[in-house]
């Protein structure tokens, strides 16, 4: 890992990782050994994304993370944040973006779950 490709919270705990907690699915709590938290919120994308999917990622990063997000090997996408709260209200926006036709854009479950709700139509 380098500065430049991890988040500052990565860096100052790297390897110094106490215990990884789910909470709900999709949300995690990191606890370094000195007690900091930090949370993690891990949702499904799809496995091709386009512009206005990265678009719609990046200004959820911006608003909640300070612009701070991960994307997994699985096709999720994580982003990290420094309090549960923020964890919540993320969640709650994420709840809110919907299709046209009302399914979930960025669901917070078991991926293999996840992609039963992605068919053609949402592309």
């Amino acid at each position: 890992m380098t500065d430049k490709i991890c988040s500052p919270l990565l860096l100052k705990h790297q390897g110094k990782w106490l215990q990884h907690k789910i909470l709900e699915p999709g949300i995690l709590e990191h606890t370094a050994e000195n007690g900091d938290k930090f949370y993690t919120l891990r949702c499904t994308t799809y496995s091709a994304l386009s512009i206005l999917n990265i678009r719609e990622i990046c200004e959820l990063a911006d608003k909640h993370c300070r612009g701070e997000l991960n994307f997994t090997t699985s096709n999720n996408v994580e982003f990290t944040l420094t309090s549960l709260k923020e964890a919540m209200e993320l969640k709650a926006d994420l709840a809110g973006r919907r299709f046209k036709n009302g399914d979930c854009k960025f669901p917070l479950r078991e991926l293999s779950a996840a992609l039963k709700k992605f068919k053609l139509q949402h592309f």
